[in-house]
């Protein structure tokens, strides 16, 4: 782990330490083989982060996102066909799941869930945990932490709650 995070300081300094100088100095073509080289490298030290890539345009999507905008299509796609499944659930994970479901939101932290549906923090985590295994909800990781979201399968069962 300490020779990639060394990696990645010298890639940055390429990126933008020797850009810099080749800038001033009016060497553009060193400039921009200067920035090319420590955006590859960069990229390639966190290669197993990275979902798909685009090339010329420059575009770059990670797994998080990858699974962050999957669950907005999911959230906003009608469901097609009409299945019923039931699940028994108490008034503290039918609160959860109704927090969870808020339309101003796609993915939500624990903190939000804790807030909304009044329920504390570990019955909250319980919940989530016990729609996760059932496949009803899932988990992704952000800047700040973990966030929750309903699966398209969650929406569907939980549609009338």
């Amino acid at each position: 782990m300490c020779i990639k995070k060394i990696a990645e300081v010298l890639s940055f300094s390429v990126l933008l330490g020797a850009s810099l100088v080749f800038g001033c100095l009016g060497m553009n073509s060193e400039m921009g083989l200067s920035i090319l080289a420590g955006a590859v490298s960069l990229v390639f030290l966190n290669l197993e982060k990275i979902a798909s890539f685009k090339g010329g345009g420059f575009e770059i999507i990670t797994k998080e996102q990858k699974e962050q905008i999957q669950a907005v299509i999911e959230k906003e796609t009608e469901p097609v066909e009409l299945k019923f499944e039931a699940y028994g659930t108490d008034e503290q994970a039918r609160s959860v799941i109704a927090a969870l479901k808020n339309q101003k939101y796609t993915w939500r932290y624990v903190k939000g869930l804790t807030e909304e549906s009044r329920q504390p923090k570990d019955q909250v985590l319980k919940t989530l945990e016990w729609l996760e295994l059932n496949s009803l909800a899932k988990k992704s990781k952000s800047l700040k932490g973990d966030v929750w979201s309903l699966t398209q399968r969650g929406r569907e069962v939980f549609a009338k709650l």
